[in-house]
């Protein structure tokens, strides 16, 4: 008798549990929410079970359009791209027309199984993943896949653009781990990498970017790695963007003031200007304030651009300068170029920590490691080491700047006889030297 108490009561936990998982959840619907849109605290949904072809040969671009009509109205959204190639002939626009109401905040995530398990094969000239938005209320993260391009400088891989009407916390995208790149290293590119505009705390987490590159890539060019306009407070760590971009991270203001920043732990190689910050014009400044740090940045032009900003910390990063064009230690016979090379250009900028950074490597003589140009002020150059052969500190600015304890030389030692270490010319920076 025992035994058969026990046996029923097994039988009713059992059923118990099934009913409870089996459950759906459902929550009341907001007065402000429209009419006939669904209420689901979780919508999910696997492409393949709409039709994509993960074999990279069929039009998978329909099977988002399937995803996102069966959507409408659901505040939160994920679409799931198993192991495969997804082939798109057009871009993937994400309108916020699909988020039924304003009052709330929506949440959207396209998520694969991982860098080039899942790739999404952009066969068109606009490019991946478009999030449009008249919504303020919208979170977007893209994670886990490759978006790769087979047209030759067409498109933009993720795009983001919602309205910005001044309020706080709202407007999210979030990329991770996602490689965006062509079909092969000689095949494909995408004219820009990430685009973002009006985003609250956009942040970039093992995202790799990469143009063509090898022989007969001398003239292909990336316009933009990262892309960031008018978006609050970025925050970009363990990136690598190589390989023939003209800005390897752009960030500028337009119609309104952008404040804040951080750059760590991150790779930018071979592009004309490596981060490029353009916030605001002589008298106006932009809040504070603005990171760079742990990263590694091999450029031409520009290797960080400042205007407009102030509270910078530069620190502990490796800095090095691909125009070596009459470079004496490697005897190099190449036309000196019309352009300066600058690693640190504080064309407008103040309260500058520049500090335990390496500048390095042979150089044309047009470098110069640090320029301080007549609008910044207050620079602070200290614990530096600068191994080239050219232009180490110049400053242009009446205000103070300060330069203490950097080291000149190193082994082996690139100088080559031609490094300069100061071209003070209003006789303002104060430098002190061990």
């Amino acid at each position: 008798m025992k035994s058969n108490l026990n046996v029923i009561a097994v039988v009713l936990l059992v059923f118990i549990l099934t009913v409870s998982c089996t459950k759906k959840i459902t929550i009341e619907p907001d007065g402000d929410e429209q009419e006939g849109a669904r209420n689901d605290v979780q919508a999910f949904y696997n492409i393949v079970d709409f039709g994509a072809d993960s074999t990279g040969v069929g039009d998978s671009s329909p099977a988002f359009d399937a995803i996102l009509s069966a959507a409408i109205g659901s505040k939160q959204i994920e679409i799931y791209i198993p192991s495969g190639r997804y082939r798109i002939e057009k871009r993937i626009v994400i309108d916020s027309t699909l988020f039924f109401g304003f009052n709330f905040h929506r949440g959207l995530i396209i998520r694969g199984v991982g860098q080039d398990v899942t790739e999404l094969i952009c066969d068109n000239n606009d490019g991946g993943l478009y999030f449009k938005g008249k919504t303020n209320l919208l979170s977007v993260t893209v994670r886990d896949m490759s978006i790769v391009a087979n047209r030759e400088g067409k498109g933009t891989a993720i795009e983001f653009d919602n309205v910005n009407p001044g309020d706080h916390h709202s407007r999210m995208l979030q990329v991770k781990d996602v490689l965006i790149r062509g079909e092969k290293h000689t095949t494909g590119y995408f004219q820009s990498g990430i685009k973002c505009y009006n985003a609250w705390y956009p942040s970039f987490e093992r995202v790799e970017i990469a143009p063509r590159y090898g022989a007969g890539t001398e003239n292909l060019f990336m316009d933009y790695g990262i892309f960031l306009e008018d978006s609050y407070s970025p925050l970009i760590t363990s990136c690598y963007i190589w390989g023939k971009t003209d800005y390897g991270i752009f960030y500028r203001g337009n119609m309104k003031m952008p404040e804040d920043g951080i750059i760590d732990k991150t790779y930018i190689i071979s592009a004309n200007h490596g981060v490029y910050i353009d916030l605001k014009d002589y008298p106006q400044w932009s809040e504070p304030a603005f990171r760079l740090t742990n990263s590694h940045i091999n450029y031409r032009q520009n290797g960080i651009f400042l205007k407009g900003v102030r509270q910078v910390t530069i620190s502990d990063n490796l800095f090095y300068c691909q125009n070596k064009g009459g470079s004496i230690y490697l005897n190099n016979t190449d036309p000196i170029s019309a352009y300066e090379s600058i690693d640190v250009n504080c064309q407008y900028a103040s309260d500058v920590i520049i500090a335990n950074n390496h500048f390095t490597e042979p150089a044309s003589p047009k470098r110069v490691a640090i320029a301080i140009g007549e609008l910044s002020a207050f620079v602070s150059i200290s614990n530096n080491h600068f191994n080239f052969d050219a232009l180490c500190i110049r400053n242009e600015s009446t205000s103070p700047s300060y330069a203490s304890a950097n080291v000149f030389g190193g082994k082996p030692d690139f100088r080559a006889g031609n490094q300069t270490k100061y071209e003070d010319v209003t006789g303002t920076l104060q430098k002190i030297e061990y």
